[in-house]
């Protein structure tokens, strides 16, 4: 899977953009503060019409157009695939049939801009489709030193980036997702009506069993991909770290724990069915946490409260690890994720690495750039070229970028790399 073509207008710092990206290995050099992330996040954005790192889709709008009287941004691309090529273009626009607006936090003496409510338009080969039917068309991995966090962070961290693995390889399991969240609002909204007495407390059996068909689905996908990445993460992890430390990713889940059962997350009946057995499973953790539930007006066992740990000999990472530890741990598990999505798709997906040079030791450094397979695409960001060899620097494309304008670079022999 390449990324031939990238367009983009009025994104971020991006008024207007068109990148022709010819090489496999794609390198884009700049200092801080110019736009490298900006471009990384915008190929993820076409991929999966979310952002990493936005609160809303109204910050991917360039400041300058937010006084138009249609703010709009647009990423487009071109894509290179087995199962045939594919256009990809998703606006974020102003919904003509509302008239809400808000105003962005403003620096002091700024006045505000009102905007109105944003929606996506998604055109797939030119035919406009739902956010749904773009998942998976476009597989993507990317790794920014911020993803220190999934090993450190939050367990909604570590759910959060399940959620969108699973997506983009699983149709159904967006689906699932979605009904899963809409459902678990109506009961908590009903066990809260339980505890003020405005309803009774069997009227919450119904959403138990709702909440039960989509979050089995969940965890029983959960449970497969870990127990995948758990395998692939392995080799990575002793290449990274050069020790002898064996890493595993393990499934936390709430509903084991409430049936006191982690140890044997599998136990049922023989030959049951294992989405079956993993919904009856969940319907008895409900029933034995209902009283706690209706006093406290949530729901305490799902999906929405499930945990990934990595254990290196046994010891969690996140708590015991070093900080070169965890941040090879981070590291291996998106590797582990590019092979995992390979060999659920067919296709590789496309490696983006955000400026991970920097926060790697020279070792370390060298081994990644063994490790990124020339019959896949990578498009990583750094701020300079000291880190990458010779060898490296000769079969990409390399590309220099300055206040959101992008310039390629040809090396010039022993001159070092001028602009083309």
């Amino acid at each position: 899977m390449f990324l031939s073509h990238l367009s983009l207008a009025n994104y971020r710092n991006y008024g207007r953009l068109e990148l022709e990206l010819p090489a496999p290995v794609v390198l884009i050099q700049g200092d801080n503060g110019q736009g490298k992330s900006n471009l990384l996040e915008a190929i993820y954005f076409l991929a999966t019409t979310r952002s990493l790192r936005a609160g809303s889709d109204r910050e991917l709008i360039s400041w300058e157009t937010l006084e138009d009287s249609i703010p709009f941004a647009r990423v487009a691309g071109a894509v290179s695939r087995s199962r045939g090529d594919l256009r990809v273009e998703v606006v974020i626009r102003p919904e003509p049939s509302e008239r809400r607006f808000a105003a962005p936090e403003m620096a002091a003496g700024q006045a505000a801009v009102p905007i109105p409510f944003l929606s996506k338009r998604i055109k797939i080969n030119g035919v406009p489709r739902r956010a749904l039917d773009l998942m998976g068309q476009i597989n993507v991995v990317m790794f920014t030193p911020e993803d220190l966090e999934l090993v450190t962070g939050s367990p909604s961290v570590r759910r959060r980036h399940l959620d969108a693995m699973n997506c983009q390889v699983d149709a159904r399991y967006c689906r699932a997702l979605g009904q899963y969240n809409r459902v678990l609002s109506q009961r908590n909204h009903l066990l809260k009506q339980i505890r003020e007495g405005q309803q009774r407390p069997e009227t919450v059996e119904f959403w138990s069993d709702e909440l039960a068909k989509s979050g089995s689905y969940l965890v029983a996908c959960r449970r497969a991909a870990v127990a995948d990445l758990s395998e692939r993460v392995k080799g990575y992890f002793r290449r990274l770290t050069g020790s002898g430390k064996e890493l595993r990713v393990a499934y936390r889940s709430t509903v084991d724990e409430a049936l006191e059962d982690a140890a044997n997350p599998e136990a049922g009946e023989g030959g049951a069915d294992p989405l079956e057995r993993e919904r009856t499973r969940f319907l008895d953790a409900l029933a034995r946490h209902r009283r706690r539930e209706m006093a406290q007006a949530v729901t305490l066992v799902g999906p929405h409260r499930d945990d990934m740990l990595f254990l290196a000999d046994g010891r969690e990472m996140g708590v015991y690890g070093s900080r070169g530890e965890q941040r090879a741990v981070a590291l291996a598990l998106k590797l582990g994720e590019v092979e995992f999505m390979q060999a659920a798709t067919g296709e590789r997906p496309i490696l983006l690495l955000d400026d991970v040079m920097s926060e790697l030791d020279p070792s370390r450094r060298a081994l990644l750039l063994e490790i990124i397979d020339p019959a896949g695409q990578t498009i990583l960001t750094a701020t300079d070229f000291q880190p990458f060899s010779p060898a490296f620097l000769s079969r990409s494309a390399i590309f220099r970028i300055h206040g959101g304008a992008v310039s390629p670079l040809v090396p010039p022999g022993e001159g070092g790399y001028n602009q083309a």
